[in-house]
């Protein structure tokens, strides 16, 4: 089964941007955590806990999803 170009560029661009959304999540979240701490007025500690609670999120969706993409997304040989 062929897939049009429009398809195969949409889901390069897709995939490679779910890729980088957990580092982006990262890198943005520790710029502003600083800025966090006096808006929210708590300690750093407490304010981790949000970059903690993404990573977990990100390594469940890790876990529940890539069985179901092998079981779902790959063809037969």
């Amino acid at each position: 089964m062929t897939y049009p170009t429009n398809f195969r560029i949409f889901l390069i661009l897709f995939l490679s941007s779910l890729a980088a959304f957990g580092p982006i999540i990262t890198d943005m979240y520790l710029l502003g955590l600083p800025s966090m701490t006096h808006f929210f007025h708590t300690s750093v500690p407490k304010v981790q806990l949000g970059i903690t609670a993404s990573m977990i999120g990100l390594s469940l969706g890790q876990l529940l999803f890539g069985p179901v993409s092998d079981k779902y997304g790959r063809r037969t040989p």
